[in-house]
């Protein structure tokens, strides 16, 4: 089997403020240090916070966000059915759940920042619908049937925390 030494990093992790340095090298090359490493679409850090990986997702589900938005508001004359807004917000919303169960977000402004993501889509769905832009976005998200993210998390750690008990 082959690396890609491009993308063979090291990542320390300690609880220890003097961390040894050691050169690690692979097939002769020396391996770069790095703060913060994508493993399997989680963001690690190497003080285990979880504030570049969400900043990481809010990004990418922002810019999905916009395409869609930049896409669809060309198209404002067509009216889009409930179906069709769902599954286009269903792209956002993988992209914010994605195993939310490991780095399920407790500060607050993270949970603001993911939130304005979900408010920013519904904001955008009664615009298209001739609705009030400055209404509440909360009643807003209510009457697209859909759960705050914090709501969706906690779903998600039950099913997570149900199959672990029932071993699958």
């Amino acid at each position: 089997m082959t690396f890609n030494l491009s993308r063979c990093y090291i990542l320390t992790i300690s609880q220890n403020n003097k961390i040894n340095t050691f050169l690690y090298q692979l097939c002769g090359c020396v391996l770069s240090k790095v703060p913060n490493c994508k493993y399997l679409g989680v963001t690690l850090s190497e003080d285990l916070q979880r504030a570049t990986h969400i900043s990481n997702i809010c990004k990418s589900a922002s810019s999905s966000l916009g395409s869609l938005l930049r896409n669809l508001r060309k198209c404002m004359h067509v009216r889009l059915s409930s179906e069709s807004w769902h599954a286009c917000f269903a792209l956002v919303h993988s992209e914010l759940e994605y195993s939310c169960t490991v780095w399920n977000p407790h500060l607050t402004n993270d949970k603001y920042l993911q939130a304005g993501i979900q408010q920013r889509g519904a904001r955008f769905e009664f615009v298209l619908q001739d609705h009030l832009r400055d209404s509440s976005a909360t009643l807003m998200l209510e009457k697209l049937g859909l759960d705050s993210l914090e709501t969706r998390y906690r779903n998600a750690r039950v099913i997570l925390f149900n199959r672990i008990n029932c071993r699958w």
